[in-house]
């Protein structure tokens, strides 16, 4: 199984969620089949907490790929897990596999249409995986996360967008707000201290 095929099941399984449930689900199979079958191998916020720093990078790795081998076989099993969808992008994306991350959000989202927290980590995988650009639909996606909550990661996402763009006063503007309440624990936050602190003359 190539990785073409397993985007083009993640694609199929992204336009089946106007479907009824049992053609959902059976879109939801496919796509973990196809992430089962090509080895499923940046958040190291791993639910059992396996993840330590003080590892050695070649044992943390090794970690991840245990755990992404087990939730193959858990997807294959159960298709309809979410939590498995969630953690599945989230082990992927560790690893820096952002293709197969972003595949295993999309499984999650046809589970789950409008979950804003899988949105916003579908949206972050395709700015990684575009090596820190903000593509179009990843605008699209955190401006619709935005709209149900005030997700701190999709106001970053959103005025990097705009710093990208050349509209620097929009980026600032998107940027006070998060100021207010941005997790300082956040991966981005230090590039988005640095970028805000250098837009606002502090």
């Amino acid at each position: 199984m190539t990785l073409i095929a397993v985007l083009a099941a993640a694609a199929a399984l992204w336009l089946a969620h106007g479907l009824g449930g049992r053609w959902k689900l059976a879109a939801v199979a496919a796509v973990a089949a196809a992430l089962g079958l090509y080895g499923l191998q940046g958040n190291p916020g791993l639910p059992d907490g396996r993840y330590d720093p003080a590892k050695s990078l070649e044992a943390q790795r090794n970690i991840l790929e245990e755990r992404a081998a087990e939730l193959a076989l858990r997807l294959q099993e159960n298709p309809a897990d979410r939590d498995a969808w969630k953690e599945a992008g989230r082990v992927h994306a560790a690893m820096r596999d952002y293709a197969r991350a972003e595949a295993a959000f999309r499984g999650g989202l046809i589970l789950s249409p409008g979950d804003p927290a899988l949105l916003s980590a579908l949206g972050e995988v395709m700015v990684m995986k575009a090596g820190g650009q903000v593509p179009q639909e990843a605008i699209r996606i955190f401006q619709k996360v935005i709209i149900k909550e005030k997700d701190a990661a999709s106001y970053y996402y959103l005025g990097l967008a705009e710093l990208q763009a050349g509209r620097e006063q929009q980026a600032l503007q998107r940027w006070q707000a998060l100021d207010r309440f941005a997790d300082p624990a956040a991966p981005w936050y230090p590039a988005f201290q640095r970028a805000y602190k250098k837009l606002s003359g502090s």
